[in-house]
């Protein structure tokens, strides 16, 4: 669920609890509030507090970053002071259109839940994912035996992610001639499997670095800096800008002759 189409903390309670089946009483209970108190927040007569708001978001969200969201829902939602609201308006206003523009930008490329179907297998092994784009590239779709050099792969290994790929309906093969279906899938950020799928390109990222023949056109780059936790935010919200339009980039290629690699890190010491 995307949660920042909802500017009512207590909306998106209920819609989450109501996805996976959680009664009030028993989120309220997880929470350490007390039940009657949790029904009047849920129907406008009172305010959760930001301990008590961090506790069920710690119990219903996965990923900081929609904490400090609701967090700051239930801020604005609280907050007595017309030019505090407005401040806190502001801020939540910038974090949806970021949020909301960027889903958008991604809504041609299918988003897909792990836990249906077999796409778990599809970001198990990241040599599916390169000959699936690989076979996007018509010299290489073409020429399979080009394409098992290039990755290094034998024939049985280039057979069975072509067997994968099929049941997966991701392309088609006829006559030996193989179509592509589609052309990409987007691992949801909160899917349990985008942890694993981080680490094996940046595995792939640091086999490249390590290899004696990197490319003058190849690029790595590698920063420390001090700053604080909003300048932090600006720094993911640009780069997101930025995979928007090297999106429509991409998109614009014709004809693609190759295929590349790219990851993006941002992190403390939390």
């Amino acid at each position: 669920m995307n949660i920042y189409r909802y500017i009512d903390y207590r909306k998106i309670i209920q819609l989450i609890a109501g996805e996976r089946n959680i009664l009030y009483n028993q989120l309220a209970q997880s929470a350490g509030i007390h039940s009657s108190y949790f029904s009047r927040v849920m129907v406008e007569k009172a305010h959760f507090s930001q301990e008590q708001l961090h506790a069920i978001g710690k119990i219903l969200l996965s990923n900081k970053e929609e904490l400090e969201y609701l967090l700051l829902l239930g801020l604005y939602s609280s907050s007595g002071s017309q030019s505090h609201r407005q401040f806190l308006r502001e801020k939540i206003d910038f974090i949806r259109h970021q949020k909301l523009k960027l889903r958008e930008s991604l809504e041609e490329i299918e988003t897909v839940e792990t836990k249906k179907e077999d796409f778990w297998k599809y970001f198990l092994d990241p040599l599916t994912i390169k000959i699936h784009i690989f076979l996007t590239v018509n010299q290489y779709r073409n020429n399979h035996r080009l394409l098992m050099k290039k990755l290094n792969i034998n024939e049985q290994q280039f057979s069975e992610q072509i067997q994968l790929l099929q049941q997966l309906q991701l392309i088609e093969v006829h006559g030996g001639q193989i179509r592509i279906i589609k052309d990409s899938l987007n691992l949801d950020e909160n899917d349990p499997l985008s942890v694993i799928n981080h680490s094996h390109w940046r595995q792939e990222a640091i086999k490249n670095i390590g290899k004696r023949n990197v490319k003058l056109s190849d690029y790595h780059f590698t920063a420390a800096f001090s700053a604080n936790e909003e300048v932090k935010q600006i720094i993911k919200i640009k780069f997101k800008d930025f995979l928007m339009e090297i999106q429509k980039l991409v998109a614009k290629t014709e004809p693609a002759e190759d295929v590349y690699y790219m990851v993006f890190d941002l992190f403390d010491e939390s």
